[in-house]
């Protein structure tokens, strides 16, 4: 696959992209301690061109988007919404983690519930298919296994609606039980609504109630969901050296890639923009800004933005999540979060290391409380190569690799963050004192 992958690249110029190969037959699973998961075939509730039991003929660009121009080698032109296919796909073609095809084997059993990446629309269209209510009778659900069971939805978990309700926002039953997983956490003060939490968002000890109990708590909105990192544009392959590595120095102080539109959770945009506008120690620029190259949109890339700056400046969007935030993490741009919704994020991924990211109180800002130029200038450059060197350790777990070559990548970690909260509850389940540790994973990662 690395050869391909550089022939890919190496062609670039040419605009001449080989399709990157595929599997002809999926690959025997090697002795392992990675989890072994059971995939449920479910045609009715499936929506991606390649069925399940073919995905392993799925090459590279078709799961993660073409190999950026002018980029790195780990770039990728990756949509955002394309979790539960990347899933999907490793589940297809890894040798340490690939899916069992017998249930009675598994450890954790996976429910692909319209996996296509896509926006709300087709997210509404898909909710309001009668097949839904079929989840509540999948063959191997049952008292012994119901909380190894998971879904994955590739967008916040306020979009499933209508009748994804049967396995989303309000399962009942045994679907109580399984665990879920999106790109956000649920901070609702109401057990009806779903809920991305208040904005702003900056009381961290507000947020740590608002989150509840997600391990042994079967009631509520979308009960037992923990949020992972949003595929980003850089996925690992091969043995190459990555880009959260590179040691060499960053000319600017902050960058922002980003727009200036005002709302509910991008009401600190507006005033970012400005402020990186103003400062000469600050670049900014819109995403995919210029002109494509080649068709691929990757423009202008990790290398021309991100990999110049030390921080990376992070408002809330449409949600009070963005994808950029990892972008920055795997470019080696210190993260500047401004919400406890991104100070907590993908707690599985990042719960068990030292500081990592740069956390300041956006109602502050935003009033103009808290010089945000002005500070990040006054971080003493011991400081920040602690903050590099903690962020290049978290780095690996936040992306999802293309290949077996990292281990413990955000994918692996989603199956053994799955596989060690269904174990806790069955020991909670039989009277056992609980493990703390299980909630940042700190035995797994």
């Amino acid at each position: 696959m690395r050869a391909a992958l550089l022939l890919a690249l190496a062609a670039a110029d040419t605009c001449d992209l080989p399709l990157l190969p595929s599997f002809t037959a999926r690959p025997a699973r090697i002795d392992s301690d990675c989890p072994r998961v059971y995939v449920y075939d479910l045609p009715q509730l499936y929506d991606y061109e390649i069925p399940w039991s073919e995905l392993h003929t799925a090459n590279v660009t078709q799961i993660f988007g073409a190999p950026c121009h002018d980029g790195i080698l780990d770039e990728f032109d990756t949509n955002q919404y394309s979790l539960a296919m990347i899933v999907l796909w490793r589940l297809a073609t890894s040798e340490r983690c690939g899916a069992v095809a017998d249930p009675h084997d598994a450890d954790l059993y996976f429910v692909p519930t319209w996996p296509a990446a896509k926006g709300l629309p087709a997210w509404d269209r898909a909710c309001g298919h009668p097949a839904n209510a079929k989840v509540k009778h999948l063959p191997y659900l049952n008292e012994r296994t119901a909380h190894r069971h998971f879904f994955i939805v590739g967008k916040g978990h306020v979009v499933p609606k209508r009748d994804c309700k049967y396995w989303w926002l309000r399962p009942e039953g045994l679907l109580a039980r399984a665990t879920r997983f999106a790109y956000s956490d649920q901070y609702g003060r109401s057990h009806t609504l779903a809920s991305y939490g208040p904005a702003p968002f900056d009381n961290a000890s507000l947020a740590k109630q608002l989150a509840g109990d997600r391990i042994s708590d079967d009631g509520g909105i979308a009960p037992h969901l923990f949020s992972v990192p949003y595929p980003a544009a850089v996925h690992a392959w091969g043995g190459h050296s990555r880009p959260w590595e590179a040691s060499e120095e960053r000319p600017i102080l902050a960058a922002y890639v980003g727009g200036d539109r005002n709302g509910t959770f991008s009401y600190l945009r507006p005033k970012i923009a400005s402020i990186c506008e103003a400062s000469d120690a600050c670049e900014s620029s819109a995403p995919h800004d210029g002109s494509r190259v080649c068709g691929v949109r990757c423009v202008p890339g990790l290398r021309r933005t991100m990999m110049r700056a030390t921080f990376c400046l992070q408002p809330g969007g449409d949600s009070p999540y963005r994808k950029s935030v990892f972008d920055a993490a795997l470019a080696g741009c210190i993260p500047v979060v401004f919400s406890q919704q991104l100070a907590r994020v993908a707690p599985w991924q990042r719960g068990n290391f030292p500081e990592h990211f740069v956390v300041l109180n956006g109602a502050a800002v935003q009033r103009g409380e808290i010089d945000v130029m002005r500070t990040l200038a006054g971080i003493p450059q011991t400081k920040i190569a602690e903050l590099r060197r903690n962020l290049a350790g978290v780095a690996p777990m936040l992306q999802y690799s293309i290949d077996d070559s990292v281990r413990n990548d955000a994918f692996e970690a989603l199956l053994r963050g799955a596989l060690a909260v269904a174990t806790e509850r069955e020991r909670l389940r039989d009277g056992h004192a609980r493990h703390e540790s299980v909630v940042v994973l700190k035995t797994l990662l």
